[in-house]
């Protein structure tokens, strides 16, 4: 075999290694996701993937695969929105943009919220059931509620950790 071609061999490894990658971390973010809507007896619209780096498009449904962008930090980075309901009529929902970081390692895979997130390392034949994560994703979102209004009455400064949806 010719240099050139082992150059060749070289370049189709990585490239296929790399595409193998996203598609397990794609394959893991799905399921833990499909794990949290249930673990939250969520409807199933009211959690979509969606790019962080490009805007998304207006009405374009994502999937983990088309959200994710692989970052220096040697994550993968992805948005969730998350649209909460309100429970008195009429009243508007609002939609949340949760940043999820994952990467794998070995067998395992780490999940954050946030690059200074808390780190989760979960299995990788676990990812439908990670209560320990999910109920951090729960503490995460209850916190940006709890006491909102008397925080900002009071001057306090808080330390936004979620972003919020704007319409377009």
């Amino acid at each position: 075999m010719s240099k050139f071609n082992e150059l060749c061999k070289f370049y189709s490894t990585a490239r296929t290694n790399y595409f193998t990658y996203w598609h397990e971390c794609s394959e893991f973010v799905t399921e833990l996701l499909d794990g949290l809507m249930k673990y939250f007896d969520m409807p199933d619209d009211k959690l979509k993937f969606v790019p962080l780096r490009d805007k998304p498009e207006f009405g374009k449904s994502y999937s983990a695969k088309d959200s994710m962008h692989l970052e220096k930090d040697t994550f993968w980075y992805l948005g969730l929105l998350l649209t909460l309901c309100g429970q008195i009529k009429n009243q508007p929902e609002e939609t949340l943009v949760l940043p999820l970081l994952i990467k794998k390692i070995d067998d395992n895979y780490v999940v954050k919220l946030g690059p200074e997130g808390e780190a989760f390392e979960i299995h990788q034949d676990n990812a439908a059931s990670c209560p320990a994560f999910y109920d951090n994703m729960y503490d995460q979102v209850k916190n940006t509620y709890k006491d909102r209004l008397h925080k900002f009455l009071d001057g306090a400064q808080s330390e936004r950790r979620i972003g919020f949806a704007t319409p377009e």
